[in-house]
């Protein structure tokens, strides 16, 4: 009977992969689960929690049900994976890259932009009744999900505040993760809007270094 439960033991440990954890080096984002690596912002600092000059409050909170007054940074930093901070021009990134809901290798590139737009009319419906939110904006692209991360959405929103106004930047990337699964990656740009286009730049070099890379299981 031991040598029974050994065998089985041994059989669904063999099964179980286990990864690194994310990590910093040599200026570089590694996330070995996902084979994702990308440039982390150079000369920016890393930080757990968001500045209380980013927020409307001291204390920002996410609210749901009455969804009339939802901070969103609170929705989108509350799952954040890593999050870079510039205090001189006021500028975060954030990054998240998990498994999507959907295997989007399997549809055709025109369902995917149609679920993907669907999915942001409700976004933007989701903001339009936050009275600190304007000039909500998308642009959804028509892509094939494949082994190269490819840019999905990019959207654009305003938030002001008691002190500055706040532009955000989103973009989400879709590419195949082993036989079965999707990922996504989310991107994120906040930004005072007077230094706007210093912080855009940082921005797309991260963007635009995103590679994939392959671990050997």
């Amino acid at each position: 009977m031991k040598f029974i439960l050994w065998t089985i033991f041994l059989v669904c440990l063999s099964g179980c992969v286990t990864y690194p954890p994310a990590k910093i080096e040599n200026g570089q984002y590694i996330h070995p689960k996902y084979e994702i690596s990308m440039i982390t912002p150079k000369n920016w600092i890393e930080v757990e929690e968001t500045p209380v000059w980013f927020r409307k409050d001291k204390t920002p909170k996410l609210n749901v049900r009455g969804t009339a007054n939802v901070d969103p940074i609170a929705y989108y930093i509350l799952f954040k994976q890593i999050m870079f901070l510039d205090k001189e021009n006021i500028g975060i990134i954030t990054i998240k890259i998990y498994k999507s809901i959907i295997d989007y290798s399997k549809l055709p590139k025109q369902k995917i932009q149609e679920m993907a737009l669907k999915s942001y009319e409700k976004e933007k419906s989701f903001f339009d009744r936050n009275k600190y939110i304007s000039d909500y904006s998308s642009n959804i692209n028509a892509v094939y999900c494949s082994e190269t991360p490819s840019l999905l959405a990019e959207r654009r929103f305003h938030e002001e505040n008691d002190t500055r106004k706040i532009q955000y930047i989103l973009r989400n990337y879709i590419y195949t993760y082993k036989e079965d699964d999707t990922c996504t990656i989310e991107l994120i740009l906040m930004s005072d809007a007077t230094t706007l286009e210093k912080n855009l730049k940082v921005y797309n070099t991260v963007s635009e270094s995103i590679k994939r890379f392959k671990v050997l299981r």
